[in-house]
């Protein structure tokens, strides 16, 4: 099948910018591909996730403008700690 015509979603539980980027990197290595269509940062809880999660982020977005990331998005675990 054609790269282009299969959609891969993973995410990832890191929360720090170094394991978020590792993560980012073995999952392309392990699956064989230049970029991931989706990519979710798993479980952000913390009503402050924003700002706790700021590392991370800057890493996916940077990921994105570079074409590693199609696109991206996270879970929040609303009312659970």
């Amino acid at each position: 099948m054609p790269r282009e015509k299969a959609v891969i979603l993973s995410n990832t539980n890191s929360t720090s910018a170094a394991s978020v980027k590792a993560d980012i990197d073995r999952f392309r290595r392990e699956l064989g591909v230049d970029y991931i269509d989706i990519l979710f940062l798993h479980k952000i809880k913390p009503a402050d996730w924003n700002v706790r999660m700021k590392g991370p982020i800057e890493v996916v977005s940077e990921a994105v403008d570079r074409g590693i990331i199609r696109s991206h998005g996270g879970e929040r675990a609303v009312g659970r700690n």
